[in-house]
């Protein structure tokens, strides 16, 4: 068995990118008020009409009760004052509004998306302006009174608010590009899926072939773009662990994340068959430290592993023309 080293591995952290008057009363000759009899001449006293500071004619003439009397009904006619309002005449100031305008408080008002005295309003470009509501995502069409957003090629939503739709592992600098609205900064730049690192291979649940690596705020991401097999057979190890799987397919490929102390180590697969196979260890931000393939079929894998405290990964990967069972260690050295 051939052991090569590996060297030192520290835990790194990768940073998230991720609007009327009174009514008169009628009188007549009879009542008090403002009507005054003739005593000589005709005696007639009929209803009159007429001012009461009008007075009879010559002495023994008639006086003329007509002329005494003071009408209460012409009174009030005259009087009672009728105000004709500017709608009753057609004279009413909204009558010249704008098409585009509302009648408010006798005053003509341009509606929204329109500007203008009222009388005349003209549309107004919230595009031009920079007064839309569009996402910074979206194109925007200005309309009569009003406008509409698209969200541009790439992105979907309703045009106020348009998220992308690039998947994992395609390439971000923004988050907003990302369907999952999370994008992992260099040395991967990528479109991520959150994961959960107690489980030895989460990102295959959440359909992202990648490796569960720490972010800088507690939570963890899948990063790269590995293949494994669909066997079940990924698997958590401490040191001094060692676990038995088997390659299933020519192309099966098993993970394990490594969970060490600082301090070194060796890691050997052995083959219980024929089987050729390859094993490549990564860091703690799925970043490559070594890949090893020199046994050939049926031999055993080895390398030294001298990393900190945290978790790093192993894959084990069947290279050969058979399947098989190996075993999987990781020894104190």
């Amino acid at each position: 068995m051939r052991t090569y080293t590996f060297p030192t591995c520290l835990a790194l952290c990768l940073a998230l990118t991720a609007c009327g008057g009174d009514d008169g009363t009628s009188g007549n000759a009879s009542d008090s008020d403002g009507t005054t009899a003739g005593t000589t001449g005709d005696s007639e006293s009929g209803e009159t009409t007429g001012d009461s500071s009008e007075t009879a004619g010559p002495t023994g003439g008639e006086t003329e009760g007509t002329d005494a009397t003071t009408d209460a009904t012409t009174d009030a006619t005259t009087s009672d004052e009728t105000t004709t309002s500017d709608s009753e005449t057609g004279n009413n100031a909204c009558d010249a509004c704008d098409a585009n305008a509302s009648c408010v408080n006798d005053a003509c008002v341009c509606n929204e998306g329109y500007e203008g005295n009222g009388q005349s309003c003209s549309d107004v470009n919230e595009c031009s302006m920079g007064t839309d509501t569009c996402d910074a995502n979206a194109s925007c069409s200005n309309t009569d009174g009003g406008f509409d957003c698209t969200c541009n090629e790439g992105f979907e939503g309703n045009g106020m608010t348009c998220q992308g739709t690039a998947g994992y592992f395609e390439p971000c600098e923004d988050a907003v590009v990302c369907a999952s609205g999370l994008c992992i900064s260099d040395p991967y730049a990528h479109c991520s899926e959150y994961c959960n690192q107690q489980v030895a291979n989460d990102c295959a649940n959440v359909n992202a072939a990648g490796l569960c690596v720490p972010l800088d705020n507690d939570q963890f991401a899948c990063v790269g773009d590995q293949e494994f097999g669909l066997d079940g057979d990924d698997a958590i190890l401490s040191g001094g662990d060692s676990v038995t799987r088997s390659l299933g397919t020519l192309t099966d490929a098993d993970l394990f994340h490594m969970e060490l102390f600082e301090g070194s180590y060796t890691i050997i697969v052995e083959p219980q068959g024929g089987d050729d196979v390859q094993l490549e260890v990564f860091d703690a931000i799925g970043q490559p430290i070594g890949v090893l393939n020199d046994g050939g079929p049926g031999e055993i894998e080895a390398a030294n592993y001298n990393t900190g405290t945290g978790v790093s990964f192993a894959i084990v990967r069947n290279v050969g023309n058979t399947t098989g069972p190996y075993t999987f260690s990781v020894d104190f050295n």
